[in-house]
């Protein structure tokens, strides 16, 4: 059994037509998927919208400071060995780059959406990786540029997004409490106790990030967190010496380039 695990706030209708939508697409058992939420209000907003057509969720309830620190709850909420798959609650798509042409030409790259088969197949193949080698953990890329991408799996230090995450539980789980940019300290941190971290070049989501509601909504307005964005990449790349850059995009917003040579010591 695969635990698959969904941090939320406050968009059960949009969970109904995204993620809840497309793990039935996977054919994945709706007793295999637990939501996380922030208190029991929310818990019966959630039952209300949901109950009737997935009555075999489970729900666990957790109040938190932001989404660094609920995804460290759901690492330490299942027991030590236990597989589990943390998908976001706005997950639309699951998409993987291939190039069936030959000779191969990236400019032939182009992103199809993955079927409950290979959708499957990925998942228990990379858990399989993950038994044969020291690193427990494997993510995706971020971007939705098939050009970019690659059929590789990386296992230095990469940015892995929290989109879809895959990870056998282990004795110590690593604490992130930062609210944005929590992607990458949880890469860092992961890479850093392993030495190895595992990412799918070629697999990638589409998601409603700007959808109502969500952990984001409680960060204030736009130019309040891009001010507390920015202050936390800052304390990343200080506390991280080496695996990080921090640069400012052409929109004004801050971000990191991370190092792939950075070094787990």
């Amino acid at each position: 059994m695969i635990n698959y695990a969904i941090p939320s706030y406050n968009r059960p209708h949009e969970l109904a037509h995204t993620t809840l939508t497309l793990l039935d697409k996977f054919e994945i058992p709706q007793s295999w998927t637990t939501i996380f939420l922030e208190d029991s209000d929310q818990e019966n907003k959630y039952r209300e919208v949901l109950e009737e057509k997935y009555p075999y969720i489970k729900y666990e309830l957790k109040k938190t400071e932001g989404i660094g620190e609920l995804r460290t709850y759901i690492r330490k909420f299942y027991p030590v060995g236990k597989k589990v798959v943390m998908i976001d609650d706005d997950t639309c798509r699951v998409m993987e780059m291939v190039n069936n042409i030959e000779p191969f030409n990236k400019k032939n790259n182009k992103l199809t959406n993955m079927s409950a088969e290979s959708f499957k197949i990925w998942i228990y193949n990379a858990f399989d990786a993950l038994e044969d080698q020291p690193g427990k953990n494997f993510g995706i890329v971020l971007f939705d540029n098939p050009y970019y991408m690659t059929r590789s799996v990386s296992k230095n230090l990469r940015y892995v997004c929290g989109n879809i995450v895959g990870f056998i539980v282990q004795n110590e789980e690593p604490e992130v409490s930062i609210a944005h940019g929590e992607d990458f300290e949880f890469s860092v941190k992961l890479f850093k106790r392993d030495g190895v971290l595992l990412r799918y070049n070629y697999i990638t989501v589409k998601t409603k990030h700007y959808a109502k509601g969500g952990i984001c909504d409680t960060y204030g307005g736009e130019e309040e967190r891009e001010i507390k964005a920015k202050k936390n990449l800052e304390y990343l790349v200080d506390t991280y010496p080496g695996a990080f850059t921090l640069y400012k995009k052409k929109n004004g917003k801050h971000n990191l380039r991370v190092n792939p040579y950075y070094k787990a010591t």
